[in-house]
């Protein structure tokens, strides 16, 4: 698929908008949020936009803003830092975050060329693999795993004790 051209009436919406989207209702299913459905419906718009373009990195990396940004808001408002390092700290780690993120819809783009639809069998252990690369990074983050949207979810919650998120993310 050739990627839509910034002047293609649709690229704002395959490469930003259903991104957007997708970080968006991802976030609002996150705990404490009762709303774990949104948290199974928020990746169809992602995945759409994967089957538009023609490297997965922008896509993947604007929803991971938009999620990270929902779900760590608190993280530069730790220990009271002045204000301007707040917002300094919080940005860098929902960039960093989403970055990792960029890396795992590369992968899957790449993967769906190869493969064809069948590809998208593989994308919960592309997402698995971002998730385990935020918490064994330098950084060691582990918090924010896809999977956690579905942590209040009264038919996958079991699987927390059998697999943990990870668990819940490939389900």
């Amino acid at each position: 698929n050739a990627a839509p051209s910034a002047s293609s009436p649709n690229a704002l919406r395959d490469l930003l908008l259903f991104p957007l989207i997708c970080g968006l209702l991802a976030g609002l299913a996150f705990p404490p949020s009762a709303f774990w459905i949104l948290g199974l419906l928020a990746w169809v718009p992602l995945l759409y936009s994967y089957s538009r373009c023609k490297w997965g990195f922008l896509p993947a990396f604007v929803a991971g803003v938009v999620f990270h940004g929902l779900t760590l808001y608190w993280i530069g408002l730790n220990s009271d830092p002045p204000p301007l390092l707040a917002a300094v700290s919080g940005t860098a780690a929902v960039l960093y975050l989403a970055t990792l993120w960029g890396f795992g819809g590369t992968i899957t783009v790449f993967l769906r060329k190869q493969w064809g639809l069948k590809a998208l069998w593989l994308w919960p252990a592309v997402v698995v693999w971002v998730d385990f690369l935020m918490e064994h990074s330098e950084l060691g983050f582990p918090w924010a795993y896809a999977g956690i949207t579905q942590a209040v979810n009264p038919l996958l919650r079991p699987l927390l004790a059998v697999g943990g998120t990870h668990l819940l993310t490939l389900c």
